[in-house]
């Protein structure tokens, strides 16, 4: 027996459209209970929500405490600390709207970094300078903080186009913020070197396992990658001939008075970083969700980071062994190689993929969404389909391979009213792929 759940707090905004584009009332249940159950764990995995609770668990307690509050969470976070702790002074970093934020607030950039990045960084150090050995530094990060959040050692121009590069490389995040950390005066641990205060981390993670030393490029936290490593990557994503020339020179220079910092040399005595929302645990609350609306839940037991191509027949092969009445939920940030010039992200790409390839599965739908309500370069957060979704652009008139070809799926989803759009989520927490199969 289906269960209804009802979140007040809905965020998706288009959703009345979204289920009005279903074919039967079979597929508008999918898509309901698809939506039904992003929406219950947006509720739950609030960035204010979650570091409020973890200061009721940690005692942090000086006469001085400073807040550097970093990423595309970093509004909510603030907030937080600011009503649990007396906040001597601090600084938010966001791309989103500074209103009613009591700290000093600098709109940064994302994807891109700016000049507002350098400005974010500057004024960051000025207040860890200010904090002494006896005050405390609580680092509030989230996802996006590489970009909105930068000192480099090359030309703003060149990290611009770096970033560029390396975003449309297909490379995965870890090994794009190995670059990102060796081109870095502040990230792989080299921003917690310019105070002696005690710092605590709370961090929202976007990336697969937690690794500290890859959410936000390690902004505190120790960095076994090295030049080498980044060398390699230069070597094995064939960019020698795409990246500008002092980037270039400054990484096969391989100095090692601007490595990164190592775990030998990293202040574990004054530095303590926590996970406080991650994948896994919006994973599992989109099953327990699911779960109570009645479907049985197919373990996939994955954080995909494939190629989208290669994403979309794992997950499709997944889908093909679903009974009926179940659900698959899987976590991750696939990549994209982007060849074309249209609008979109790797969610909605994903999603026009795997509607190509279950176009005959009239029992099946498929969401894939960016948790942060943002989807590359487009201002949706992703997409649904379902075993209808490509026959019914076909008889619209529309070529769904030429937007495949120009990686344009945003224009597509737009066109069929089948992207996602959503209000700020107050997170970043990667991506999530929700199957359904009635």
């Amino acid at each position: 027996m289906f269960v209804n759940i009802y979140n007040d707090n809905v965020i998706i905004d288009n959703e009345k459209i979204i289920m009005q584009n279903a074919k039967n009332k079979d597929i508008a249940k999918m898509r309901k209970d698809t939506l039904d159950c992003l929406n219950y764990m947006f509720e739950r995995i609030d960035s204010y929500k979650v570091v409020s609770k973890k200061l009721e668990d940690i005692d942090i307690d000086a006469d001085n405490i400073y807040v550097v509050s970093v990423g595309k969470a970093s509004v909510p976070m603030a907030k937080a600390a600011l009503e649990k702790l007396n906040i001597k002074d601090g600084i938010v970093v966001t791309n989103k709207s500074c209103l009613n934020c009591k700290l000093r607030c600098i709109k940064s950039s994302h994807p891109t970094p700016s000049k507002k990045s350098i400005d974010s960084a500057n004024a960051a150090i000025e207040i860890l300078k200010k904090a002494k050995k006896d005050d405390v530094v609580l680092f509030l990060i989230s996802g996006g903080a590489s970009a909105m959040f930068e000192l480099s050692y090359v030309s703003l121009e060149s990290l611009i186009a770096t970033n560029d590069i390396l975003i449309k490389s297909g490379m995965d995040i870890r090994d794009i913020n190995c670059i990102r950390k060796h081109l870095s005066r502040i990230k792989g641990g080299k921003i917690t070197l310019y105070t002696s205060a005690k710092i605590y981390s709370f961090i929202v993670s976007d990336v697969a396992n937690n690794d500290l030393s890859s959410i936000a490029s390690g902004l505190t936290y120790f960095d076994n990658t090295t030049f080498d490593d980044a060398v390699s990557l230069v070597k094995r994503y064939k960019l020698f001939n795409k990246l500008p020339n002092e980037v270039l020179r400054f990484l096969i220079s391989k100095e090692s008075r601007f490595e990164t910092v190592k775990k030998d040399f990293f202040p574990f005595d004054r530095v303590e970083n926590f996970i406080v929302s991650d994948n896994k645990k919006a994973c599992m609350l989109v099953e327990d969700c699911l779960r109570n609306k009645g479907y049985s839940i197919l373990n996939s037991g994955s954080y995909l980071t494939l190629d989208v191509r290669d994403a979309a027949c794992y997950i499709v092969k997944k889908i093909q062994k679903m009974d009926r009445l179940s659900a698959m939920v899987i976590g991750g940030e696939v990549t994209v190689n982007v060849q074309g010039s249209g609008i979109g992200g790797r969610n909605q790409e994903l999603a026009l993929f795997v509607a190509e390839k279950i176009q005959n599965e009239n029992n099946t739908a498929f969401m894939a969404c960016a948790t942060d309500g943002k989807d590359g370069n487009s201002p949706s957060s992703g997409a649904i389909v379902d075993g209808d979704t490509i026959k019914r652009s076909l008889r619209l008139g529309i070529n769904y391979k030429q937007y495949l070809k120009n990686n344009d799926s945003y224009s597509f989803f737009q066109l069929l009213k089948d992207d996602i759009s959503i209000t700020d989520t107050n997170t970043n927490i990667a991506d999530i792929y929700i199957s359904i199969r009635f």
